[in-house]
């Protein structure tokens, strides 16, 4: 009788551990941390995704970036919006990337372990989220856990226009102008009122804490405006 009682905590105890295990790689949406993809020309933004189960921190999951429909569409195309791709890097510096089709890009990278996954992406223009039009979307080992903005210190062209605006054309501002995508005196005039406290632009909302833009910001923004970052349009 004894026996059987210890064989049945024992299968018992196995049982829990399998569940521990198999919930340990479940990534939540809830628990998990995704803020608005950030990026800039020079690809020197670190953009983190944090993972999290009911069980803590999920290591080694991947944390895929899919910009969809209108954001991924390539400045010979005609369809708005269109972030401004970098030739720098190969689009990315860390994770991968992979363009199946005109409509989609897709970067990927691997949680460590403290389920963070970490991305370096070439581009500019700002995107915010809106709520009809998914443009940006994460997935936790292919499970759903954002629906975000897209946002970088090149937030807008020289003619001071988002990538969402009609005529949208980001150049180097020399003559003839060249495509390029640029951190320049058009994205600080266009950000500074948010800067100042006047308003609230998510364009400029970059680090932590979010949803509010302060001095956290600020320090993100001055070295890409003071460096002129900038990167050839793909």
């Amino acid at each position: 009788m004894a026996r059987f009682l210890r064989l049945g905590t024992l299968l018992a105890m196995v049982g829990v551990l399998a569940a521990s295990s198999a919930l340990a790689g479940i990534v939540d949406p809830a628990l998990s941390s995704v803020p608005n993809l950030v990026y800039c020309p020079t690809a020197d933004v670190t953009y983190k995704v944090t993972a999290m189960s009911s069980l803590g921190p999920v290591v080694g999951a991947t944390i895929e970036v899919r910009v969809n429909t209108g954001a991924a569409i390539a400045p010979n195309q005609s369809m708005n919006p269109s972030i401004c791709w970098c030739t720098v890097g190969g689009q990315a510096t860390s994770g991968g990337v992979k363009k199946s089709t005109a409509s989609t890009v897709s970067f990927t990278a691997t949680t460590n372990g403290v389920g963070v996954a970490e991305f370096k992406i070439a581009a500019g223009g700002c995107i915010p989220v809106l709520n009809t039009v998914r443009f940006v979307e994460v997935f936790g080992n292919s499970i759903k856990i954002g629906h975000v903005g897209a946002i970088s210190p090149d937030a807008v062209d020289q003619t001071g226009k988002l990538p969402t605006d009609t005529g949208y054309a980001p150049n180097d501002g020399g003559s003839p102008p060249l495509s390029a995508c640029v951190v320049g005196l058009s994205d600080s005039s266009y950000l500074t009122p948010a800067f100042k406290g006047t308003v609230f632009n998510v364009c400029g909302d970059y680090a932590f804490p979010y949803a509010v833009v302060g001095l956290s910001d600020v320090t993100t923004f001055t070295p890409h405006i003071k460096g002129a970052h900038t990167c050839s349009r793909l």
